[in-house]
């Protein structure tokens, strides 16, 4: 629960510090992986600003999967990495979204939860009741995968000028 109120605290400082307009996506993973502080961790992604709820949404979200990592998967070993990548995935019908790409790679074999505990459960819900994204939440056997996707609303509209025809590339090879 600590860590939790930690976490938020970071936003919340990283907010301020920003006028409450919006925080790097950037920024807000470096943040959660500080605490562990690991050269088996890859991030990487287009210049991207979230406004301040989807900031504090994704950095709760965040949070539970990178504890969940230290405790039980890729982040529990030696040999375990995290890639965390941003993307824009482009839609005819819609508007863009944002997917934000989670991939643990080289821990312990993962089996899947026999129930939803609270950090499963805000994983899974929080993004889609909050900002009316989508997660899919996978337990594979060689490492967790979690993908979101955010409505492109929920940028920061002081970086809705990004060239988003060069950043629908998924950098890293996650697309799925």
């Amino acid at each position: 629960m600590q860590s939790r109120i930690l976490s938020l605290a970071s936003t919340h400082e990283l907010l301020s510090k920003n006028s409450w307009c919006g925080a790097s996506l950037e920024e807000i993973v470096q943040r959660e992986f500080a605490p562990y502080a690991k050269d088996n961790i890859d991030i990487g992604g287009p210049s991207i600003a979230l406004q301040r709820d989807a900031a504090l949404t994704v950095s709760m979200v965040l949070h539970e999967l990178a504890t969940n990592a230290v405790k039980y998967g890729a982040l529990s070993d030696w040999n375990g990495r995290v890639s965390v990548g941003w993307f824009w995935v482009p839609s005819k019908c819609s508007p863009d979204r944002l997917a934000i790409v989670w991939q643990e790679i080289g821990g312990p074999p993962v089996t899947a939860p026999s129930g939803s505990g609270y950090g499963t459960g805000l994983i899974r819900e929080l993004l889609p009741y909050e900002l009316g994204g989508t997660v899919n939440l996978e337990f594979a056997r060689d490492g967790v995968r979690c993908r979101l996707e955010i409505p492109a609303d929920w940028v920061s509209s002081t970086a809705a000028h990004i060239n988003r025809d060069q950043d629908r590339v998924d950098p890293v090879g996650l697309n799925s």
